[in-house]
């Protein structure tokens, strides 16, 4: 397939005019079954065979599927330059920073389903019916939740709880000692729990899961409660600016139950994701984006929290930070596990030795011919030149460096040091992530009245953003200015002092 004429920047641009309106996206017609966003604002679309990448210049193939028509993929990430999709034959990945990118298997549990997939914490997670996986380099899992059955998971925005939905309960885990904080479990309504619609996500530091064709909100302390039935085949939910809940009879809003399908030409949605400004869904053959309708610091005397969770919404999340900061600083995990690698294949090459022997003889001799008339000197008649030369090339592998190398003393001791300053990287982001978002909510929700605490405040909270931006070089700024929030907390004080 060519290049698409239309730009998705100019659609994602009038979106930002026409907020509200779900607005086409140009599209071949392929049939899609699965749609993701990326980091960068381009969309990966998975069709039958291909894996799709739609960006401002059009779409174009990714790569080939591997699987065939049969392949049953139901989720997809883009974590730290890698594309990872969940399906019936395990978890694959293709590097998208390679020129001839390829899929490739990364991990077959038993059975091989792979039902969801999700970051957090610096570590990817996956979903299976033994339970929950976890790897912190993309290759190297260890099972950290047994679970039966697991159809979803999800990370909350502030990392430190992970929501887990499986074919009979939902569990709420805390990250940090992989614990339980809270389970609830029911009588599925069937054996054959389908993958696709059963989902689950955070609304703030409330769980919402979808459940047969309604959806549900947890409560710690009264347990769950139905909050929407949708009307029809209920098959996914977002939580852009608020829940919603889609499917073959178009979009909804979970709390008011009320339509949310303005521009929508097809609401038979098939799929759907969110990210950072922008909602996308699609239906079989089509694709519609939004620009996500951020509320104005206009009035601070509404609903301020409403407000702060919609920009924390737009900021990039902890574990994205992570990422970004093990990179630039180069300390990630794939570092010293390639470094190892190298060590090995070292020792897969011989040692190479080359003896040349060149010797040569030469020997003349003359003739000498007597006469009456005195003697005459003919020669010399002969010329004999010995000459020979020898080589020898030796090809030497030591055994001992495939079981044990003394390079490893030497990665040992750059691994612990790498780890160290790794540990103190992340350490340091969380401190400086975590100071500003309790920042953030005094300066919404219970700012200062005096106007210079007020101007400390926010110059503290702009202090920290450039901490963040020396870590991450300059990646939060980025974002915030791609989302059109870069110094949405002075456009909140100069509203504040206004209204005083």
């Amino acid at each position: 397939m060519g290049r698409l004429g239309l730009s998705l920047i100019l659609f994602l641009s009038f979106a930002s005019v026409l907020l509200g309106d779900w607005l086409p996206l140009p599209w071949n017609g392929t049939p899609i079954r699965l749609v993701r966003l990326g980091p960068g604002g381009e969309a990966y679309l998975f069709d039958k065979n291909y894996v799709w990448c739609l960006r401002d210049s059009g779409a174009f193939r990714l790569c080939r599927l591997r699987g065939g028509e049969d392949l049953g993929v139901y989720d997809a990430l883009v974590w730290r330059g890698r594309l990872y999709w969940a399906s019936s034959l395990g978890l694959f990945v293709v590097e998208l920073g390679q020129e001839k990118k390829r899929a490739k298997r990364v991990f077959s549990p038993p059975g091989k389903l792979v039902t969801c997939v999700g970051g957090g914490r610096g570590s990817l997670l996956i979903g299976t019916k033994e339970g929950v996986y976890r790897s912190t380099d993309g290759s190297h899992w260890d099972r950290v939740f047994t679970a039966r059955g697991v159809l979803d998971l999800e990370v909350s925005s502030s990392g430190d709880r992970l929501a887990v939905l499986t074919k009979d309960r939902i569990i709420v885990v805390d990250l940090g000692s992989w614990e339980p904080v809270y389970e609830e479990s029911w009588i599925p309504d069937s054996e054959t729990v389908p993958y696709k619609g059963n989902q689950v996500i955070w609304d703030q530091r409330k769980v919402l899961f979808a459940r047969g064709k309604a959806v549900w909100m947890v409560d710690e302390k009264e347990g769950s409660k139905k909050v929407f039935d949708y009307p029809g085949e209920l098959r996914g939910l977002l939580f852009p600016e608020e829940a919603i809940a889609y499917g073959n009879e178009g979009v909804f809003l979970v709390y008011s139950g009320e339509s949310d399908d303005q521009g929508l030409e097809d609401l038979d949605i098939y799929s759907g994701d969110f990210r950072g400004s922008y909602a996308l869904v699609c239906s079989s053959r089509r694709l519609y984006v939004r620009r996500i309708q951020t509320v104005s610091p206009a009035s601070p005397n509404g609903d301020r929290m409403l407000f702060l969770w919609r920009m924390f919404a737009q900021e990039p999340a902890i574990d994205e930070i992570q990422e970004v900061a093990m990179q630039v600083a180069e300390v990630s995990p794939e570092k010293i596990i390639a470094w190892r690698e190298a060590v090995r294949k070292r020792a897969l090459l011989p040692k190479v030795s080359l003896d040349v022997d060149l010797s040569g003889s030469r020997s003349v001799s003359d003739s000498v011919a007597v006469s009456s008339y005195g003697n005459s000197n003919v020669g010399p008649d002969d010329k004999t030149v010995y000459s020979s030369g020898d080589f020898g090339i030796s090809l030497e592998w030591d055994l001992k460096e495939l079981v044990w190398s003394k390079e490893e003393i030497s990665i040992d001791t750059r691994s612990k040091l790498t780890v160290e300053l790794r540990d103190d990287i992340l350490d340091q982001v969380n401190q400086t992530y975590f100071e500003r978002r309790k920042l953030q909510t005094r300066l919404v929700l219970s700012p200062p009245k005096d106007v210079a605490k007020l101007l400390d405040l926010l110059y503290r909270i702009q202090r920290l953003r450039s901490d963040l931006d020396a870590i991450t070089d300059g990646y939060v700024s980025k974002v915030l200015k791609k989302n059109g929030i870069y110094d949405w907390e002075l456009d909140w004080v100069k509203q504040l002092l206004k209204e005083r």
